[in-house]
């Protein structure tokens, strides 16, 4: 079960669901109607984006659509005016807020519908990718071929990831925002311009 903090008098304390409810209402102005029918929506979006990730090949934890409502809700009190929402926040929210089994048969059928939905998808999500890892491939002789080698994004997108983690690299600034990570513009890295061994074949079709 997701667990939410915040801090009164100094100390950590665990926070109610009723009190995350109403914190995310407080931070987007929401009714308690707007807030069931905003977070049924985005639970919508969320699952046809776990659904087309499942569809092509890769393992994908469920994520909880009030734990991701509330660091969007955090990020919003903390920078105001000036946030933007996260690439991934915005990619979910690209997706169709189908039911989510008319989303799941879309994301794995084989009908002309199916198929039309997964091409959209597919270059959507490539752009996606592009955007959220273009410094690492710019930078990287081993992501760019990564780049050059997988066609399938989704797959892309885990190799890259896979392997920023491995650099300890840079992959956007509005990441660490959403994780609330405040990390010096001195220390970020997009990591060594180097060859280092990392196993490709693992991401290819």
């Amino acid at each position: 079960m997701e667990q939410y903090y915040k801090w009164q008098n100094g100390k950590k304390i665990k926070m109610t669901s009723r009190e995350v409810k109403a914190y995310i209402m407080r931070v987007n102005n929401w009714t308690s109607e707007q807030y069931t029918k905003q977070r049924d929506i985005f639970k919508n979006k969320l699952s046809a984006y776990e659904s087309y990730q499942r569809s092509r090949g890769v393992a994908v934890q469920h994520q909880s659509p009030t734990a991701l409502l509330f660091k969007e809700a955090k990020a919003k009190q903390t920078y105001g005016a000036e946030y933007t929402p996260s690439m991934k926040m915005q990619q979910i929210r690209s997706f169709s807020a189908y039911s989510i089994t008319k989303g799941r048969q879309l994301a794995q059928g084989e009908t002309t519908s199916a198929r039309r939905y997964q091409e959209r998808q597919k270059s959507a999500y490539g752009d996606y990718v592009q955007r959220r890892f273009g410094g690492l491939i710019d930078n990287n002789p081993v992501a760019q071929k990564i780049d050059a080698m997988i066609d399938d994004p989704v797959k892309k997108e885990k190799a890259l990831s896979d392997l920023a983690d491995k650099l300890n690299a840079k992959i956007t600034e509005d990441e660490k925002v959403e994780a609330n990570e405040a990390i010096p513009v001195s220390s970020e890295t997009y990591g060594s311009g180097d060859e280092i061994d990392f196993d490709i074949s693992e991401y290819l079709d």
